[in-house]
């Protein structure tokens, strides 16, 4: 298979192209433009970081042994906040609370939590599971979304603010 040409496509133009996209989308009055936006803002941001500045640091440059560290790291089953990007209709977006189930390498293996409210469903129990953190307030893994994200994912300012003595723990029942 012949290797692929990368970075041919003119930037500019694929750009007003997507704007254009983005502009459909605000005018069905349905969808959050200015989150996406920030999305995407945030992508690239981090996106430069790892093959901008974490790559550089390497030895020999290469993407492939470069790795992002957590600092600090967060511990298996706490909470730790996540921007899980933008994806499709019907799944959770944007910076969520997850219970972080599996600490995978350079991956991690999260369950993103809801707040409960009265309005919360009791439908289709099989796909989630609710829980009451030490403060008394429930919240809801949703196990109908568990993945797994890039560490490169987890927000460190919350990080830190949970790891502080009186953050908020989970009880399980």
């Amino acid at each position: 298979m012949p290797k692929k040409d990368k970075n041919t496509k003119n930037i500019y133009k694929e750009m007003w192209s997507l704007a254009d996209k983005i502009e459909k989308l605000t005018q069905t009055n349905r969808y959050d433009a200015d989150m996406l936006l920030m999305a995407l803002h945030s992508q690239l941001n981090q996106l430069n970081y790892f093959y901008d500045t974490l790559v550089s640091k390497e030895p020999n440059n290469d993407p492939n042994s470069t790795f992002y560290n957590l600092r600090p790291n967060p511990k298996e089953h706490q909470l730790i906040y996540v921007e899980l990007g933008r994806g499709y209709p019907k799944e959770l977006f944007d910076v969520h609370w997850c219970y972080l189930f599996k600490y995978c390498g350079t991956k991690l293996l999260i369950i993103p939590t809801t707040s409960l409210k009265a309005t919360s469903s009791t439908d289709k129990k099989d796909y989630y599971f609710d829980i009451k953190e030490e403060s008394g307030n429930m919240c809801r893994l949703r196990l109908d979304e568990i993945r797994i994200v890039d560490k490169m994912r987890v927000v460190t300012k919350k990080l830190l603010e949970i790891l502080k003595p009186n953050a908020v723990k989970l009880k399980m029942p």
